[in-house]
This record gives C-alpha cells, structure tokens and sequence, in this order.
C-alpha cells in the first residue's frame, strides 16, 4: 500500500497526452462534450467485483499512454518502449494465422496469476469464457433492456415469483458432443448451493432455491417464499464474473473438490474451445461443429480464433493496437482514448466525443466506514468539499461533461433515471444537495461537527485503478482546502477487498454494481441484515454489501417491502422517495460520477463493432453480451 500527495503531476501527464496526440496527427474533429446517454438496461445484483470496469478489479486498467520526454524527436517514448515487451512469444507473432481470420481482444483485468484455470466460479471469466467457450441461459442486453433468450427459451413465473420454470432450447450439446439437457442445470445449482465458497457465483441465494429436472428441456426452481426478482436477479446479471453458467455434469459430478478444480480441458456450450494458453496469452479456435450452427439458431462466428492477450499497461495495449496487433482493447482512459484516434482513423470507441465509451453500470462514489467516519455533518462537509468538475477532468480527461455527475448509487440508465427523477420531485434534492460544491458549507458543516481548522484528519483509499487513484489523490487535495487533514492511500485489489472486509479503511474511491432496471438489488446492498455481527467485526455477507457499515432499520424495511414488489410496480417510486429520505440526511456515502466505459477498436481487420450509432449491444468485452458482437463481426474490405 502506498501513500501519495499532489495531484499536479497527473495534469502534467493529461498536458502530455495533449501534446502527444498534437505530434502523432491532428482531428478534424472540433465536437464540444456531449451529455453522457442514458441507456434502457436489463439485469440486476451484480457483484461489484465483477463489474466490466468491473470487476474483483475495477473497469480502468493502465495509466498515460505515453509522455513526452525532453527529446522533442520522441513524443511516443513510453509507447515505443512497450514494443519488446508485447512483442515477446506470448503476443501475436508474424507465426500467427493470416489477418483477417483471428480477432485479437485485451484481457480485462490484465495479467493473472493462471490463465489456464477455466473453473467458472474461482475466475472473473473476463477472458471469453462467458463470450466465447461458455454460453448463459438468456443475454443480458444493456442496450435494449431485455434478456435474450440464448441457451433456454423462456423463463415464466404464474404464482408470483414462488416457482419459475426454465425451458432449454433444444438441441444444444457440449462441446464433447454430449448433450446438454435439465440435468446438467439442476447439478449446477445443487452444486453452488453447497458450495457458498465459491468466489464468483452468482450473488442469489441458491441456499434456499430447490431445482427440479421435470424432463429433459424443463427445470422448475421453487422458492420458499414468493421471488418475484429471482429470473432478473440470476440472468440478468451485465458482469462476466458473476454470469449463471452451466457446467457438464457429465464432467463435474466426479470432481472431488470444485473450489480447487481448474479445468484446464475445459468443456462447454460456446462456439469457441481452448487451443493454447501461455503466461500472457489464450487461444480459442471456433467449433465448427458448434450446435447453434448445426440448428439454425445462429451462424458461425466470423473470427476462426479468438487470442486473448493480458497486457502488463495501458502503454503496451495502445502500442499493439497501434502495431496491428490488438483489435479491441478494454477499460482506457479518456485523454489515451482522445490521443489514439487522434493518430490512427482505423480506432473508434462506443463515440469518438465525449464521452466517448458507453455508461457502466458501477457509479463511482466515496464510500465511508460509517463505524470510523459515522458523523453526518462530517459526510456533508465532504460532500461540499468536492468539485465534481476537478474529479472529471482529471480522471477522465473532462469526458463527459455535466451528465457525468451522480447524486445516487443508481447508473444512468432510462429505467433508474425516473426513480431519480422521483425522488428530486420530492424536493429531496433540494433539501439535501448532495454534488453541490460549496467550500463555504463546507467548513461550516465541520464547525458544526465540532471541528476546528485541522482537527479532523481522515485517509481516503483507492483501488489501484487509475481513475479511482486520480479521484482520491483530488478529494484529498480539495479536502485540505477546506481545512480537514487529508491525505490518499493506493490498496493492491487483494488488500483492498479485505481492508473492506475487516473494516480496515475510513472511506474508499470504489464503485458499486447492482441495479440496472429495477432499483432493488443496489438499495439492498445498504440493509442492516448486511451488518457485523458486532462493531468492528467482519462483513455480515459479501465485502462488496454494507461496505459502509451503515443501518437503519426503517430502510431496512422498506428495502424489504420493495423485494416483494414485482419489477416495475408503482408502488416502488413511493418507496424508494421514502427511502431516500432517510438515506440522505445520513449520506453514508457520497455519489461522484457516472464512469464511462472506453473500450476501442480498430476496423484495420473487422467491421460490425457497436457503436453509439448501431447499439444493438453495449460495447462491452467482459460480458455475457460479448457473443452477440462476435456474431456480427465481418472482415474489413
């Protein structure tokens, strides 16, 4: 863990981007910021460490895409530099099948300890496995708000949420030739039920869910109390790392320890299998005898391979897009975004304006440990402190503009925007305005706290992530300005994730996955049954629920209300007002930004990527959506 002041140097970094993209080429394009869309969404209880920024690590992954050194002749050093290291035998190589046939993707989170596990829930599943080996039972389709039928047919409830019956298509096989049937989902979830150790399952409650195989295409799950959010909540899920994914039974049921097993011959539904894993890079062949070509469902994929490659920064994927050598690259910054395409016209993202990537489903915030920071005066002094306009420009290059802010926990997404709306035609926001920058209120919030110039010190802590380090490294500074004894930490993931679980940390830059359409699965995440059995002590369920220690057992209820409510009912505009109400004069945590999700690619090799102009997915690479972009890929020229 390391501790840093002065943010000066990242606006030097943000000047060198300016003048790297002034010497690499010149835009036309003179667009002034754009608000950031909101989107129609599916899906909900995503795990936060899961998420597609996002995920156990967070969405950004890299730093500058180069600097300027003192040699005028060599604006490009840090990018030049990168070359030996990504043009070693784990990168793509003049051995490599012939252009055209080989779509090459960035690992998300980037270099791993094993790329040759292949157990789908002790992995984030960030490098095709959900979008390329395995298949999910329906497609969460951020773009259009609906779940998409892909391995099962349909998923209906007649008794409010009680039982659920799932229908298979028919039809699908393994990737071995066996058949996929019932079975090998009731085996799934038996299994993830008696296995709660598992990293990345699903954040449902397969404890309490029995499943019954009434034939071979029919599963019926039933519940002890009525689920009216059970479907949304499992397969409606954005996030690769926490996809339902089937696993062969045929295969599973003579494993003797799930947890530790890597299934490293993995078998699965998709139409791509393993050929080669090295340190830094996997390769998938397509299945030509995959089932969905053999029963119509869908075509063959274009790509014949898939090499997905971890990149040890965002300097080295930059100079292998670049090269030729990386068609879609994940997770980067805005000013290395502005300054690729500046070069190359064969780049685009979600939009080449701001702010130029699609939005995520994890909203940025402050998060206090409501235990060690518990003063609501405190929260709103913060609150006021912060200039929402700072953190963007320097975390994101100014992508964005206003639309960008957040004043709750909610991504801004069509559906979630009206509960937003609801609650400032409640004059909530009026009363308590959180994203006001106002140093005046803020010492005056401090002084009313009983603390005078100085007296109150706290250490915001970040992710190592880019853009979360850049947010706290301006919180710390803009806090001082206004008298509180600020200063900024970096946790390693593996640090952070059980810093939060002990209670360890003051307040935290992170995001926050859950909702999506319905309001339900984020609200839960602040219910007291999520509580230390005592204070101080360890998380009551998962680090990501409560990691702000808060409670209040009136909105407790009413989250508890909400969970009984079908999706969409009228009834929850009036309580989610009601709950904010009580959430906001406590603010135990403060809404920073909406994260634009910048994932480039180049159309030197392959057309078909969604865009802001042809949306018929979210451009998103860690997600289960992945295999509808595959589908739609054709060969440049």
């Amino acid at each position: 863990m390391t501790t840093c002041k002065h943010w000066t140097r990242i606006l030097v970094a943000l000047l060198a981007f300016a003048m790297f993209a002034a010497a690499c080429g010149s835009s036309d394009d003179d667009s002034t910021a754009e608000e950031a869309p909101s989107v129609d969404a599916s899906g909900t209880g995503t795990d936060p460490s899961d998420s597609d920024d996002d995920d156990a690590a967070a969405t950004d992954d890299g730093g500058d895409a180069a600097a300027v050194t003192d040699d005028g002749d060599d604006a490009v050093e840090a990018a030049e530099d990168s070359d030996d290291a990504a043009t070693t035998d784990d990168a793509v190589t003049d051995d490599a099948p012939p252009s055209g046939g080989v779509l090459t993707i960035d690992i998300d989170s980037g270099p791993q300890e094993d790329l040759s596990n292949f157990n789908p829930y002790m992995i984030r599943k960030d490098r095709g496995m959900v979008g390329g080996l395995a298949e999910p039972l329906f497609l969460p389709n951020l773009a259009s708000g609906e779940l998409e039928p892909w391995l099962a047919e349909s998923v209906v409830s007649d008794d409010g949420g009680l039982t659920w019956t799932v229908t298979l298509r028919d039809g699908v096989t393994w990737s071995d030739g066996e058949a996929f049937d019932s079975e090998d989902v009731v085996f799934t979830v038996e299994m993830l039920a008696a296995n709660p150790d598992f990293s990345h399952a699903p954040s449902v409650d397969f404890g309490s869910t029995t499943a019954e195989a009434v034939d071979s295409r029919t599963v019926v799950f039933a519940h002890p109390e009525p689920s009216p959010r059970w479907a949304l909540s499992l397969f409606g899920n954005p996030a690769a790392g926490s996809t339902f994914v089937v696993v062969p039974e045929h295969i599973w049921s003579s494993v003797d320890d799930v947890i530790t097993f890597t299934n490293e011959n993995p078998v699965f539904t998709g139409p791509y299998t393993v050929d080669d894993v090295s340190a830094s890079r996997i390769v998938y062949v397509r299945d030509d005898d995959w089932w969905g070509a053999a029963t119509g469902f869908e075509d063959l994929p274009n790509p014949s391979e898939l090499h997905w490659v971890a990149h040890e920064s965002e300097e080295q994927k930059v100079a292998a897009m670049d090269r030729g050598e990386l068609d879609m690259a994940s997770n980067v910054a805005g000013p290395t975004f502005q300054a690729l395409i500046a070069r190359n016209s064969d780049v685009h993202g979600w939009t080449d304006a701001p702010p130029f990537g699609s939005v995520d489903h994890c909203p940025r915030a402050l998060h206090f440990n409501n235990e060690r920071v518990p003063n609501a005066d405190v929260h709103w002094a913060i609150n006021h402190a912060i200039d929402r306009d700072a953190l963007i420009a320097v975390a994101y290059g100014g992508a964005g503009g206003p639309a960008q802010k957040s004043r709750t926990f909610f991504p801004a997404y069509t559906q979630l925007l009206g509960y937003v709306a609801d609650i400032e035609a409640a004059g909530l926001f009026d009363e308590y305005p959180v994203g006001e920058y106002n140093p005046d209120k803020a010492r005056e919030r401090l002084a009313a706290a009983g603390y005078a110039d100085g007296e109150f010190s706290l250490m915001v802590t970040a992710v190592d992530q880019p853009s979360e380090v850049a947010m706290a490294e301006v919180i710390a500074e803009q806090l001082q300005a206004v008298g509180i004894d600020a200063d900024f930490e970096v946790a390693a993931i593996p640090d952070f994730v059980e810093g939060i679980r002990v209670g360890r940390f003051q307040s935290v830059v992170f995001f926050l996955c859950g909702s999506v359409t319905d309001p339900y699965a984020t609200m839960n995440y602040y219910h007291s049954r999520w509580l230390p059995e005592e204070p101080g002590g360890e998380q009551g369920g998962p680090p990501w629920w409560n990691r702000q220690r808060w409670g209040n057992d009136e909105y407790s209820a009413i989250v508890d209300e909400i969970g009984t409510l079908q999706p969409g009912d009228p009834r929850i505009s009036e309580l989610v007002v009601d709950a904010f109400a009580l959430w906001l004069p406590d603010l135990p945590e403060i809404a920073l930004v909406q994260h634009p999700q910048i994932n480039p690619f180049t159309e030197a090799n392959w057309t078909g990527f969604p865009t802001e102009a042809d949306p018929y997915v979210q451009l998103v690479i860690a997600t289960p959506a992945f295999h509808q972009i595959l589908h739609n890929l054709e060969p440049a020229g």
